[in-house]
């Protein structure tokens, strides 16, 4: 069941395809998040690894993180050459120069899962970001499939929940859509007999200059 109550369809292969990243969205990503060749970046939730791989074959210092080992493994064997890790947190002890990075994108965790403004998931946002370099950038990465209708399937949260809940942070907030091909839109698509493409959007927080505590 979603957040309003729909039960979730199964996806297919098409469903699948529509969430794939398309060149015009990493683009759009990189630019948004002031990634370049050489920045170090940390992929949290990173599922099937696509995001991860894009970034490495970019050029970016890039390790990607899920909570759950088979997803991992199977990220794995996709991209061999990728540095995954199974965890909430890269396993590098706090303090080496490995452990800060200059970009942090969330695409899910559990404490995030049903209380966006609960203890649990603010604590998390606040752990991961003593892992951020003074000056980076968090991101929550939100993906909706429009439907066959008007109706869409929609992510755990909407990106007005996730802006809300960054705001509570310190730095400078901001949500940015993310180009995906042309804006055909929902209803135009379905009158056409096409299916609309995926609609990303980032919820971006700047930290100031200074390092942020967990406390």
């Amino acid at each position: 069941m979603n957040r309003r109550g729909h039960r979730q369809k199964r996806r297919g292969p098409a469903e699948s395809d529509r969430r794939d990243l398309s060149r015009a969205v990493f683009r759009s990503l990189i630019a948004s998040l002031k990634i370049n060749i050489g920045s170090r970046v940390l992929d949290v939730g990173c599922g099937s690894g696509q995001l991860t791989q894009r970034l490495h074959a970019f050029g970016v210092d890039v390790l990607g993180l899920a909570e759950s080992a088979e997803t991992i493994r199977e990220a794995r064997q996709a991209f061999p050459t990728v540095p995954f890790q199974v965890g909430r947190f890269p396993q590098i002890p706090l303090g080496h120069p490995d452990a800060e990075f200059e970009v942090i994108v969330v695409q899910g965790l559990s404490p995030y899962a049903d209380n966006l403004f609960g203890a649990a998931a603010f604590r998390m946002t606040a752990d991961l970001l003593c892992s951020l370099r003074p000056n980076g950038r968090f991101a929550f990465l939100n993906v909706v499939i429009p439907g066959p209708d008007t109706e869409q399937d929609l992510p755990s949260h909407s990106i007005a929940c996730y802006a809300r809940h960054l705001s509570f942070f310190p730095g400078v907030c901001r949500v940015c859509h993310l180009p995906n091909g042309p804006t055909t839109g929902v209803v135009l698509s379905k009158i056409l007999g096409q299916r609309a493409p995926a609609i990303w959007r980032l919820a971006i927080l700047k930290i100031p200059s200074e390092r942020l505590s967990a406390e």
